[in-house]
């Protein structure tokens, strides 16, 4: 299914050029909604809104990573897009490895140097998966709160996959 607006792709809605997505607090499932139902958030406002091209993208004007404590810029980088069917958050190469840098460090994590879904672990045996800190995205002012169960995957109880990726122009695969 094409979610784009542009070249006809306006007429597969039947009222408004508008989705949301709903995700369950548990990140056990969610929804892809047509419309403006709130019902299922329990709010009548939205958490975050943005305004998209007609391939649902959102350029980035102003934005950055926080985590931890520590933040870097992705002012002017290029477009945010949500990718409902990938398994890893893309970033600019440069960025990508700025952020598990600076994201691991000061944790006592060790990652490796995978540029898709680098494997990591607490160095410190006492430190758990579930200790891991939320990772706030900024967009044109908004913000959006990354929990650890989205962009980490559990091997066991001390390691986990980073579900992030490094993007370059000419690469290939995943």
């Amino acid at each position: 299914m094409g979610l784009g607006t542009g070249d006809g792709g306006e007429f597969n809605y039947k009222s408004t050029r508008r989705f949301s997505v709903y995700i369950k607090p548990d990140l056990s499932e969610g929804k892809l909604l047509f419309n403006n139902d709130t019902s299922y958030a329990g709010s009548s406002e939205a958490v975050v809104t943005f305004i998209a091209n007609s391939t649902w993208q959102i350029k980035i004007e102003k934005g950055k990573f926080e985590v931890n404590g520590y933040s870097f810029d992705i002012d002017g980088i290029g477009n945010l897009m949500f990718d409902i069917n990938s398994d890893a958050i893309g970033l600019l190469q440069p960025y990508f490895r700025v952020l598990v840098n600076n994201f691991a460090l000061p944790l006592g994590i060790w990652c490796n140097e995978d540029n898709y879904r680098p494997f990591c672990y607490f160095i410190n045996p006492n430190k758990k998966v579930q200790d891991l800190p939320d990772i706030t995205l900024w967009v044109n002012n908004a913000n959006i709160s990354i929990p650890w169960k989205v962009y980490a995957s559990p091997v066991n109880e001390s390691s986990f996959y980073l579900n992030f990726r490094g993007l370059e122009r000419h690469s290939s695969g995943h």
